[in-house]
Protein backbone atom coordinates (compact mmCIF):
# COMPACT_ATOMS: atom_id res chain seq x y z
CA UNK A 1 0.00 0.00 0.00
CA UNK A 2 1.62 3.31 -1.40
CA UNK A 3 0.40 5.88 1.51
CA UNK A 4 -0.17 9.59 0.72
CA UNK A 5 1.24 12.55 2.16
CA UNK A 6 -1.66 13.98 3.34
CA UNK A 7 -3.60 13.59 6.91
CA UNK A 8 -7.16 12.22 7.65
CA UNK A 9 -9.45 13.59 10.50
CA UNK A 10 -11.93 11.25 11.81
CA UNK A 11 -14.66 13.14 13.40
CA UNK A 12 -15.49 17.03 12.46
CA UNK A 13 -17.13 17.75 15.75
CA UNK A 14 -16.32 20.76 18.21
CA UNK A 15 -12.52 20.37 17.92
CA UNK A 16 -12.63 17.79 14.55
CA UNK A 17 -13.90 20.34 12.08
CA UNK A 18 -11.27 23.56 13.19
CA UNK A 19 -8.28 21.46 13.19
CA UNK A 20 -9.56 20.41 9.24
CA UNK A 21 -9.81 23.80 8.35
CA UNK A 22 -6.29 25.04 9.77
CA UNK A 23 -4.69 22.08 7.63
CA UNK A 24 -6.36 22.98 5.26
CA UNK A 25 -5.25 26.33 5.28
CA UNK A 26 -1.93 25.18 6.19
CA UNK A 27 -1.81 23.30 2.46
CA UNK A 28 -1.96 20.33 4.11
CA UNK A 29 -4.02 17.84 2.18
CA UNK A 30 -6.76 16.71 4.13
CA UNK A 31 -9.47 13.86 3.81
CA UNK A 32 -11.99 13.45 6.19
CA UNK A 33 -14.99 11.72 7.11
CA UNK A 34 -17.75 11.73 10.02
CA UNK A 35 -21.12 10.21 11.11
CA UNK A 36 -23.30 13.28 10.03
CA UNK A 37 -23.49 14.53 6.82
CA UNK A 38 -23.61 17.93 7.82
CA UNK A 39 -19.99 18.27 9.27
CA UNK A 40 -18.52 16.70 5.77
CA UNK A 41 -20.14 19.46 4.07
CA UNK A 42 -18.38 22.27 5.73
CA UNK A 43 -15.31 20.34 5.81
CA UNK A 44 -15.32 19.92 2.29
CA UNK A 45 -16.42 23.34 1.65
CA UNK A 46 -13.14 24.29 3.71
CA UNK A 47 -10.68 22.13 0.68
CA UNK A 48 -10.86 18.99 2.48
CA UNK A 49 -11.62 15.51 0.47
CA UNK A 50 -14.33 13.70 1.55
CA UNK A 51 -13.85 9.67 2.38
CA UNK A 52 -17.13 7.98 1.55
CA UNK A 53 -16.19 5.13 3.71
CA UNK A 54 -13.60 4.79 6.33
CA UNK A 55 -11.48 1.58 4.04
CA UNK A 56 -11.29 4.90 1.50
CA UNK A 57 -8.34 6.44 3.61
CA UNK A 58 -5.03 6.66 1.74
CA UNK A 59 -3.37 9.35 4.67
CA UNK A 60 -0.21 8.26 6.19
CA UNK A 61 -1.20 10.34 9.06
CA UNK A 62 -5.04 9.72 10.65
CA UNK A 63 -6.38 11.90 13.32
CA UNK A 64 -9.51 10.55 14.79
CA UNK A 65 -11.37 13.00 16.97
CA UNK A 66 -13.99 11.45 18.52
CA UNK A 67 -15.72 11.46 22.12
CA UNK A 68 -14.13 8.14 23.84
CA UNK A 69 -12.22 4.59 22.99
CA UNK A 70 -15.94 3.44 22.17
CA UNK A 71 -16.28 5.34 19.04
CA UNK A 72 -12.29 5.12 17.84
CA UNK A 73 -13.19 1.04 18.15
CA UNK A 74 -15.99 1.36 15.96
CA UNK A 75 -14.40 3.14 13.36
CA UNK A 76 -11.17 0.39 13.42
CA UNK A 77 -13.95 -1.81 13.39
CA UNK A 78 -15.93 -0.25 10.48
CA UNK A 79 -12.95 0.12 7.85
CA UNK A 80 -10.08 2.46 9.08
CA UNK A 81 -8.05 -0.68 10.75
CA UNK A 82 -7.88 -2.09 6.89
CA UNK A 83 -6.41 0.93 5.62
CA UNK A 84 -3.44 1.43 7.90
CA UNK A 85 -0.37 0.06 7.40
CA UNK A 86 2.93 -0.18 9.50
CA UNK A 87 4.08 3.04 8.32
CA UNK A 88 0.49 4.94 9.60
CA UNK A 89 0.53 7.35 12.08
CA UNK A 90 -2.86 6.98 14.28
CA UNK A 91 -3.48 9.68 16.65
CA UNK A 92 -6.29 9.46 19.05
CA UNK A 93 -7.63 12.62 20.33
CA UNK A 94 -10.52 12.64 22.41
CA UNK A 95 -13.22 15.22 23.25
Amino acid sequence: MNKREEVAVIGLGVMGLPIVKNLVNAGIPTQVWNRSETSILKAVQAGATRMNSLSECSASVVLTVLPDIKEVRDVLVKGLHAALDERSILVVMGT
